[in-house]
């Protein structure tokens, strides 16, 4: 009569080769490749957490906001705050009150992004747009919240944050703008001139620019994290972000 016990079931991870690799993904395993095995490997699940469902509301308040200002221009405040509560993702929250917490400064912050945003100075050529490209044979993708459109013909990537604002120093070197900045370029065709973080939090926008030596650095540094997966190299937690 059998145990019941089942072997598990035995991954090899040495010289693994993934075919699609996003932003967050190359960062993750930049801090912590033991991370980064654990979560796109071995595919194991993580608890919700708090921080990343209030983020994630508001980026999907923010697109659906946009998205409807498209064919209706005179949407209110009050739509705002109904596209928000259909976004409201309850999870991770620790309690009742914590959850309540999160949902009331949600609401101020969008109510001080409608004032200071309404009437639309500009409109956005894209909201939400994917992209793909390949370096070294592997596709990486991602998703830039916002393009606006600039007058000397070229754009501004836009990146909402939810989080505390940086300074300038560190967007100057923030490696997720870049990438975004090598998607527009080479998926989408475009000339981005402005690359801006846009804390909702507090309404600050940080703007910064990449050259196309800047570009092609991170280009490279994106093929050696690639290189470092395939080998199979997978050690705990080194420190560093992309």
């Amino acid at each position: 009569m059998g145990s019941g016990f089942r072997e598990p079931k035995i991954i090899k991870t040495g010289n693994f080769s993934p075919t699609f690799l996003s932003y967050t993904q190359i960062s993750t395993y930049l801090t912590c490749p033991l991370k980064y095995k654990f979560s796109y490997i071995l595919n194991i699940p993580t608890p919700p957490n708090h921080a990343l469902s209030f983020g994630s509301c508001i980026h999907n308040t923010l697109r659906d906001f946009h998205i409807q200002l498209r064919f209706r221009p005179e949407t209110t405040y009050d739509e705002l705050i109904d596209i928000y509560t259909k976004n409201w993702q309850p999870l991770g929250f620790i309690n009742e009150q914590h959850r309540m917490e999160y949902f009331e400064n949600g609401r101020k912050l969008l109510e001080d992004y409608y004032r200071k945003n309404m009437p639309l100075k500009v409109k956005p050529l894209e909201i939400e747009k994917s992209f793909n490209i390949r370096i070294n044979g592997i596709k990486f993708g991602g998703r830039i919240d916002r393009i606006d459109p600039l007058e000397d013909g070229g754009v501004e990537i836009i990146d909402y944050k939810t989080g505390g604002a940086k300074s300038q120093k560190d967007v100057d070197k923030d490696a997720q703008v870049a990438f975004y900045a090598l998607g527009a370029i080479e998926a989408l065709n475009l000339k981005p001139k402005k690359l801006t973080l846009y804390y909702v939090e507090n309404g600050e926008k940080i703007t910064t620019t990449r050259t196309e030596a800047d570009l092609e650095n991170k280009k490279k540094e994106i093929a050696e994290t690639l290189e470092k997966i395939r080998s199979g190299d997978f050690d705990k937690y080194k420190g560093k972000g992309i």
